[in-house]
Order: C-alpha cells, then structure tokens, then sequence
C-alpha cells in the first residue's frame, strides 16, 4: 500500500522524506539557540514525552546520542510548580547528582548511595531541610529513598533549590518508570535499560531542560 500510494502521491512522500531529518536539524539549532547551550556540554532535554541526550563536541556542534520515551507527572507539565500538586516542573534545571539503591552502573558522575536512613525532605514547616537530602535515624516527613525500586537507579534535579522555597515543589528526579504506568507525582520515569544508559552517558555538570514542545526552547 505504501509503495501505491508514494507513486499516486510522488511529491508528498519526497515532501516527508526531506522533512524528517530537518525535525531533527531544528531541534538542534534550537538546543544550540538556549542560555542553557552557553553553560553546559551536556543536555538532557525533555520535549513532552520523548527524552533525548545532547553533546556539545570540541568543535562547537551538538549531536544527540540518545533517544527514548519517558513519563511525567500524572497532571501534566507545570511552569507554577507547588508541593503534591502531581505536575512536572518546566524550565531549565543543573543535575545535582546521580543516586540509587543499587550500585552505581557506570555513571561519571558524582554518585550517592541510598541507604536506610535515607530521605529526601518535604515538610513545608522545615525550611531549612526541605527539598534536600537528609540521612536521619528517625522517620522524618519526606521520601524515604529505599523504599522505592523507582530509585534503584536516578538522578536528582536541580528544581526550586539554592535555596530551596518551601511549597514550591521538591523530590524532582528522573528514575526507572513505576511497572505499571509511565506517570509520575512529577519526576520524569524511563524505561530501567534507559535510566541505566542514560547514567552511564552522563557527567557532573550536566543540565535537564523540560519543555511541553520545542518551540518553549527559546525561553531557556
């Protein structure tokens, strides 16, 4: 059928021929256009539910060597993020470092094992603990890290940090997606091979730019 229809339709299908590689040069001339291409070699953008990873080589040009499908908060994408809200933050975030239950699995980057007394604090009544990392002996108010098999393998964002407003939203991760569905309470899911590889890609110093189309690119 579609050998048929490229001879009836000869100029469309040459018209989508040469459309689909120009997608892809856009994309990277409006990656290459971001304040966030000024700080960094290394960007991991998200444009609605396809996360991609970027690399500025010696030479100045960008080139995407990695591609895969990923989940976000179960209400949608966000620029007015608020705590419990189920929505993914939009913007331009540094990763902070990766971490995970399990050991790390090759990653460059500064890499943070979970332990039992570990938390990731959420109480708005704390100011000065909300939306970090707390090791703690007692139960606190936040995610207790170990108890989720999404955090085997993750990277913690840079969102609504230094410093830290409580309310504004925190725990802001890309982790291996739930076995059951790909949304989230607003952290970005991937497939468990993808986290991994994403990892094992990645270096400190990397950012995470998360858009609802590409065309928001120019904002960041």
């Amino acid at each position: 059928m579609k050998r048929i229809l490229a001879k009836i339709f000869p100029a469309l299908f040459a018209a989508a021929a040469l459309a689909a590689p120009a997608m892809g040069a856009d994309l990277r001339e409006l990656l290459a256009a971001t304040r966030t291409a000024q700080k960094t070699g290394e960007i991991i953008l998200v444009v609605d539910r396809t996360l991609t990873l970027w690399k500025k080589s010696d030479a100045g040009a960008w080139q995407k060597t990695l591609e895969a499908p990923c989940g976000y908060g179960k209400l949608g994408l966000t620029e007015n993020k608020r705590e419990g809200d189920k929505k993914t933050p939009v913007g331009a975030f540094p990763i902070l470092h990766a971490f995970g239950n399990k050991p790390n699995p090759g990653t460059a980057m500064k890499w943070r094992p979970v332990t039992p007394s570990s938390y990731w604090a959420d109480d708005v009544n704390q100011p000065k603990i909300y939306n970090t990392w707390v090791e703690s002996a007692k139960k606190i108010h936040g995610e207790h890290l170990a108890d989720y098999y999404q955090y085997d393998y993750a990277m913690a964002v840079g969102y609504n940090a230094d410093p830290a407003v409580p309310g504004q939203g925190s725990a802001i991760f890309v982790h291996v997606k739930s076995r059951s569905r790909w949304t989230t309470a607003g952290c970005l899911s991937l497939e468990r091979r993808d986290m991994i590889e994403l990892l094992r890609q990645c270096h400190d110093g990397a950012w995470i730019v998360i858009v609802p189309e590409a065309e928001r690119l120019v904002h960041f």
